[in-house]
Formats: C-alpha cells, structure tokens, sequence
C-alpha cells in the first residue's frame, strides 16, 4: 500500500519521502512529504544506530516536456527528451504527426 500510495503522489506530480526503518526482526516504511527532508542530505540517506538503520529517500516526479507541433525536429526532440528522463507529451492537429508510431519515445501523443 506505501507504493501505490508513493506512485499514486509521483504521478499527481508531488515529491514524497520514504522512511524505511529496520531493526532485529522488524521492517517499517513511512511516507512523508518532502517537508521531512533536509537540503543537505543525498538521497538515499542512512543512519545506523544500536543495530538499527533507517534509509531515507527522497521521490521526484520526472519533469515534463510538452511539444506543441509533431514536425521532423519534433521526433528528434522527443527521443532526446525521454532520454534525459522527462516525462514527454506531443500535441498535433494531424492524426498522422501525432501517431504512437511516429513517436515510440513519447508517453503520450495527442491529437487537439
């Protein structure tokens, strides 16, 4: 139930912070808002204390590219977007430009 709830808040596009505490026979995880993180930290970040860790992580949605107009420029944008991990929407007029098989990298094409 964490996950989803953790994949649930990634793709409404909030950060999130999972807190994973383990010990001698236990295993907890607690998800917080990115107000439960500091700057300094990297993720992941452990601590270890009397034979127990906690891991924090830090969850980012992936940032968004939206390409207005499905042209030649726009298929190599594309790729180069889902590349660099966005997350990438094409926007076309023309059925034929704005195909799933015209932009395999695209997560989602749309014909407006």
């Amino acid at each position: 139930m964490i996950y989803q709830n953790l994949l649930r808040n990634l793709k409404n596009g909030d950060e999130a912070v999972l807190v994973t505490r383990c010990g001698s026979g236990f295993v907890t995880r607690e998800l917080l808002g990115v107000d439960a993180w500091c700057d300094e930290w990297e993720s992941p970040w452990v601590l270890t204390e009397d034979e127990k860790t906690t891991i924090i992580e830090r969850f980012s949605p992936k940032p968004r590219l939206i390409i207005l107009g499905g042209g030649h420029i726009a298929v190599s944008l594309a790729a180069m977007g889902s590349l660099l991990n966005f997350d990438v929407t094409v926007f076309d007029d023309r059925p034929s430009f704005a195909s799933r098989a015209r932009f395999s990298a695209a997560i989602e094409s749309i014909q407006s």
